[in-house]
């Protein structure tokens, strides 16, 4: 709820380890709190306030290729996701260094992954993934797929 907040935070995930050097110059405090002021930030707000946000969920699921084959095992972990009005909208954060107009690129790039997650996530909730999003802070904006 303020930058001085933000910047806090930051400092601690530095000395944590949890954030690498290289991105302090690209993820800054501003960027952050751009990020938590936006409508999707304020969305995840009111999931987190009643318990609905998830962060940083690791997955391991498997998914069949064709019928009579084993199926394809796929790890990894969703940046976030949050329920809303009985459905899931997931987000998965971007610092691919882009430019406003190149949205599409970016798209492009993520489109599989992000219906691996939306499977994944549907698999695991029981709950039908309505919205997903990229949230750019190279663009600070959110990009819906």
């Amino acid at each position: 709820d303020s930058m001085e907040k933000v910047e806090d935070e930051l400092d601690r995930l530095y000395e944590e380890g949890k954030l690498i050097e290289e991105t302090k110059s690209f993820i800054t405090a501003e960027k952050i709190y751009r990020f938590a002021d936006s409508n999707l930030g304020k969305r995840m707000a009111v999931a987190a306030r009643n318990n609905k946000l998830y962060k940083e969920r690791k997955f391991v699921v498997g998914f069949p290729v064709k019928e009579n084959a084993p199926d394809v095992v796929v790890q990894g972990i969703i940046d976030a996701y949050f329920e809303e009005n009985g459905s899931i909208v997931l987000i998965d954060y971007k610092t691919d260094r882009i430019k406003e107009g190149q949205e599409d690129r970016l798209k492009e790039r993520y489109r599989s992954q992000i219906e691996y997650y939306k499977k994944t996530l549907e698999k695991i909730t029981g709950m039908e993934v309505v919205q997903s999003y990229l949230y750019s802070f190279a663009l600070n904006k959110e990009i819906e797929m």
